[in-house]
């Protein structure tokens, strides 16, 4: 499936799904960019998992792992090239119609990045990613308050991991199954406490 078949069927799938109609013009002036990044993206972590990718050697809309970064990307490009908010926000809600991923436009994913499964996957805006993402089903990178987590390079996070708050991830990481990687609960604690006017009983600071 060439690219361009595939922004006929986003503006169609856009039409028929949200009653929206879309500038042709505006998706055919971003091809050229949202191609190249969805390639560029894929021909550096095609070697790192060749085997996910056995059979599915072109772009195909129908692998939901590939057209799930094509979206993000093509929702990036709208947003970052035309501040066209509405439509940008429209593409990530099909985005996460189909794939079941919250991904939003304006989320600050790195250029080589790689979605096995998508189901379930949450990403916060203002976190600042790096290359050599790799995200399974049920991830949550997010915030807790105004903390962010930060992140030193390659990450790996296997099914329903989680990292939120302001977790320092180091270069080259991989998260288990189920696992999470947290702010410290005093940290915690205090955050609940100003959101929410929440102590906890019998909390006492040391």
């Amino acid at each position: 499936m060439m690219f361009r078949d595939s922004m006929q069927i986003v503006r169609y799938q856009l039409s028929s799904m949200f009653a929206k109609q879309t500038s042709k013009e505006l998706f055919d002036d971003l091809l050229p960019n949202v191609a190249d990044r969805y390639m560029e993206s894929y021909k550096k972590i095609k070697p790192l998992v060749k085997n996910k990718f056995t059979g599915h050697q072109n772009f195909d809309h129908s692998n939901d792992s590939k057209y799930a970064m094509f979206l993000w990307f093509l929702s990036n490009e709208i947003w970052f090239q035309y501040e066209d908010g509405l439509t940008a926000n429209l593409v990530q809600a099909l985005n996460k119609a189909l794939h079941g991923c919250h991904l939003p436009y304006d989320a600050l994913m790195p250029d080589i990045f790689y979605l096995p499964h998508t189901q379930g996957i949450v990403v916060a805006r203002k976190v600042i990613l790096k290359n050599y993402l790799c995200l399974y089903q049920g991830t949550t990178i997010g915030r807790v308050g105004d903390k962010y987590p930060t992140f030193e390079g390659p990450l790996i996070m296997y099914p329903y991991s989680s990292i939120t708050g302001n977790a320092k991830v180091p270069r080259d990481y991989v998260m288990s199954n189920t696992t999470t990687f947290f702010m410290t609960q005093k940290e915690y604690a205090k955050i609940r406490e100003d959101l929410f006017d929440f102590h906890f009983i019998g909390w006492k600071d040391e």
